[in-house]
């Protein structure tokens, strides 16, 4: 199924890698971006990016007529699904309640986003374990394709750690959310 292959790559390697570093001071895609610009920015690419890959598992279970069990990369896809389509309906929520005037709890705010984050790695370890499964692809591009993911994983994952760790040490009243 290509297009299960294009639209989980497109929406986890590209859309949601880009959500959750929105907000990351070196990133210079969103850097001239002020917080509330960021905040649109970052839902946007998230719910697109979850859209995406949904999509991709949507398309992958109803092909496999509901045998998605079969691999270890099925198995990492229907945990990522499950994580990501719950991470849709709250970061909609969320969205709303912010856009009524309303902040969220911090600690509602970084449990959401670790759900993201969790949703994100058991993707991309899914990703890696899919291009095991590709047809007459060449084994050094195959290789290649698991290193650039893994590359992407541990970036986003370090960045996304220093962001968290500054995030806690500073003041609740200061925090921008």
């Amino acid at each position: 199924m290509t297009l299960h292959a294009w639209l989980c790559t497109i929406g986890y390697n590209l859309l949601l890698a880009e959500s959750i570093l929105c907000f990351y001071p070196a990133n210079v895609w969103t850097d001239m971006y002020s917080v509330r610009a960021k905040t649109g920015v970052h839902w946007f690419l998230h719910v697109v990016g979850s859209g995406m890959g949904l999509a991709g598992a949507i398309l992958m279970i109803v092909h496999e007529k509901g045998q998605f069990h079969s691999t270890v990369h099925a198995v990492f896809g229907f945990i990522a699904s499950f994580l990501l389509f719950f991470n849709l309906v709250t970061s909609v929520a969320a969205f709303f309640h912010h856009c009524r005037g309303r902040k969220l709890h911090p600690f509602t705010h970084t449990a959401l986003q670790n759900f993201i984050y969790s949703s994100f790695m058991a993707g991309m370890l899914s990703q890696c374990l899919g291009y095991y499964y590709m047809e007459s692809v060449d084994e050094i591009l195959i290789r290649l394709m698991i290193s650039f993911t893994a590359i992407t994983l541990v970036l986003t994952v370090l960045e996304y750690t220093v962001s968290y760790v500054k995030q806690c040490h500073t003041p609740v009243e200061d925090l921008e959310l």
